[in-house]
């Protein structure tokens, strides 16, 4: 399948090359800040859309201003009044406008402006060389400028750090919610498949489907009869064991086990309740 190819300037937004900027310009070796006035308060009167300062000697520490185009129309009102860059480009090396292909035609470039295109991988690509000028000395105000546009990128970093750290949080409670639940949940499911396997039990041994109407009242009455004579049964075995105990006491007693001073038990009943407190001790 062929890709489609774009038209000048169609689909790409200013974030885009901002982005390729910062990719030509790394923070290892550049300060590239985005909208940059000639200076702060009452002073600010103009702005570039992005300057980038090297940091280290061998970039020559040197300032490149940018200017930002996206469209035709965008670029066509630029070149009603390119001087107005001067504001900020007399502080600078090198100016350039940045486009996507075929935005701006390096025929309509002022001088000494050099052109940066981006290419559909999202690279920054130097058609025209921006011609290296001698730019007078920074004062105050601009430095102020750039300084405030360096804070409030650190601030917005720690800001997207903290946002991270909170959505991290967040997903962490979540999954451990989830967790909770599903072995809540889990822990439900096997309790009610127990019970169906009583339950199934139930009806093999009664024939009664109890999973396809509601039992009567005769049925549950029956099963509570039921259930009263297994337990009469248990305390029937009971009392059988308790038996077996004193008949066993009495064949393990020894003639010293008799206190012959007492006087005769009155009958059967004393005698047995006499050996039965034998048998517990």
């Amino acid at each position: 399948m062929a890709t489609a190819q774009r038209t000048p300037g169609d689909n790409v937004t200013a974030a885009e090359i901002r982005v390729a900027l910062r990719e030509r310009y790394p923070d290892k070796s550049h300060a590239l800040l985005f909208e940059v006035a000639n200076g702060t308060g009452a002073q600010a009167r103009r702005y570039a859309d992005a300057v980038a300062m090297g940091l280290w000697p061998s970039h020559g520490l040197e300032i490149d201003g940018f200017e930002i185009k996206v469209s035709k129309a965008d670029w066509t009102r630029e070149l009603k009044d390119p001087s107005k860059s001067d504001a900020i480009a007399r502080y600078c090396h090198r100016w350039w406008v940045v486009a996507p292909k075929g935005v701006v035609p390096p025929g309509e470039l002022p001088t000494p402006w050099g052109l940066l295109e981006l290419q559909d991988d999202g690279k920054l690509r130097q058609r025209v060389a921006a011609p290296r000028q001698e730019p007078v000395d920074v004062d105050r105000a601009f430095v102020a400028s750039m300084l405030r546009r360096a804070a409030e990128s650190h601030h917005a970093d720690v800001d997207t750090e903290v946002a991270r750290q909170v959505e991290q949080a967040r997903q962490k409670i979540k999954e451990q919610t989830e967790r909770h639940y599903q072995n809540r949940l889990s822990f439900r499911m096997r309790a009610a498949e127990e019970a169906m396997e009583k339950v199934k039990a139930i009806e093999a041994a009664t024939g009664i489907d109890l999973t396809r109407y509601t039992p009567t009242d005769e049925i549950v009455r029956a099963i509570q009869f039921g259930l009263g004579i297994v337990n009469r049964v248990g305390a029937i075995w009971d009392l059988k064991r308790g038996a077996e105990q004193v008949l066993k006491s009495i064949d393990d007693l020894k003639p010293q086990d008799f206190d012959y001073d007492e006087e005769p038990a009155a009958d059967s009943a004393a005698i047995l309740q006499r050996f039965s407190g034998k048998a517990s001790t």
